[in-house]
């Protein structure tokens, strides 16, 4: 493993300055090694994270301080041709060379030139977002201009959001989430070679056990009637693999699981982390399948007619997840004896999560005015329909909170 310490350095002063409220876990028990890894990621995540928020604000406003560079003296369509044919391939590209920079199931073998390498992309993408966000702002005219019902660059602008910019921002959201779950997966294996500490481990599962939580909550949802038979034929194997890994923790918890004899246990650690993966697969199969789902259909919103037998067992799917979920995590805090609380480390969720306030916000977009719609009543019909749906996302997102809070409790 390369020291990475000088590189982690330079970036310090930016990587803490969104945690100043947050109480940093205590690392000084960890080797080294150990705790260079645990600053790589913290700093590797923290960066997918700023990017996605960039993103956002790319197709909102332009408030980041970069300089854009679009023409101002050429024609509101000719800005849509801009974004359209230049602007939103170009970040394509961009976000596609970025991805495969999280290459599955690859060892990194130099970090430092890895991590130069993502903050360098990451810096191309924010001169190109600044155009879009600038572009995006001269072809939507404000609050205070006529609504100009029969404007074809209003309803030209709708479809490239809700069909265009859409699809580019899921794709990367898509992207992102399975390079997380390989890079943490990646991470675990790193820790389990080298000096790896039983504690970071626990912060490890329990923050992306939580946002794959989250994901199973919402995304089941939008579950196809054919995917519902696939999922139900899965389900008891599922559970089957996560009561053994109850198991697991149980025995780990009653053979006195101290400091002294990690190593013995190192294997059995290595099981758990394979298990683990298991349900990362459910929410990248739940995950496909909803980006099927949307590019089928041509306009929005999307909705499935199921019957009432069929939501009911998908909504129990996830509270079963859910409660093996909760019990992996107690067994996990009590066997391996956490000197800091395990909230400590969820708490710092963004190292390994994907903004999931994001994916919402572009599954369930906001119009502001009618332009592009043939009667306001349409218009009105539309923006309930999708207040609906934000709710019953927004609750599902509570009560999974909820859930991981008790259990933390």
């Amino acid at each position: 493993m390369s020291d990475n310490s000088s590189y982690y350095e330079e970036h310090e002063e930016t990587s803490d300055a969104s945690d100043q409220s947050e109480e940093a876990p205590d690392l000084s028990h960890l080797s080294e090694a150990t705790r260079l890894t645990y600053q790589k990621s913290v700093l590797v995540f923290r960066n997918l994270d700023n990017l996605m928020d960039k993103c956002t604000s790319a197709f909102r406003a332009s408030d980041d301080g970069t300089e854009a560079t679009t023409d101002t003296t050429v024609t509101r369509e000719e800005l849509f041709d801009q974004v359209e044919s230049t602007l939103l391939p170009q970040l394509d590209e961009k976000l596609k060379r970025l991805t495969s920079e999280f290459k599955p199931d690859v060892e990194w073998e130099d970090l430092d030139e890895k991590f130069e390498t993502l903050l360098a992309i990451q810096t191309e993408l924010d001169p190109l977002l600044a155009q879009i966000a600038s572009a995006k702002d001269r072809i939507c005219r404000s609050d205070t201009e006529p609504d100009l019902t029969n404007d074809q660059g209003f309803k030209k602008l709708k479809h490239i959001r809700i069909s265009g910019m859409q699809e580019k921002l899921r794709l990367l959201i898509t992207e992102h989430v399975h390079s997380s779950f390989r890079y943490c997966r990646w991470l675990l294996g790193e820790i389990l070679s080298d000096s790896y500490d039983v504690p970071f481990l626990g912060g490890v599962f329990a923050s992306s056990n939580a946002e794959i939580s989250h994901s199973i909550h919402f995304l089941t949802r939008w579950m196809r009637e054919s995917d519902f038979h696939m999922i139900s034929r899965q389900n008891s194997r599922y559970l089957a693999d996560f009561n053994e890994l109850h198991n697991t923790f149980a025995s780990l918890y009653h053979s006195g699981f101290s400091r002294e004899n990690r190593q013995q246990h190192k294997a059995e650690l290595l099981e758990v982390a394979r298990a683990a993966m298991l349900i990362t697969k459910l929410s990248r199969i739940l995950i496909e399948k909803l980006y099927k789902q949307v590019t089928l259909k041509n306009s929005l919103p999307f909705f499935i007619e199921i019957s009432s037998a069929q939501i009911k067992t998908l909504q129990d799917l996830p509270h079963c997840i859910n409660d093996y979920l909760c019990r992996i995590k107690g067994h996990l805090k009590t066997a391996t004896r956490i000197s800091y609380p395990l909230e400590t480390i969820t708490s710092r969720s963004k190292d390994f999560q994907i903004s999931f306030d994001l994916l919402i916000h572009h599954l369930v977009p906001s119009i502001i005015n009618t332009d592009g719609f043939e009667t306001r009543k349409y218009f009105e019909d539309w923006l309930n329909t999708w207040n609906d749906q934000r709710l019953f996302v927004s609750q599902n997102l509570e009560l999974a909170l909820k859930s991981l809070k008790d259990a933390r409790d």
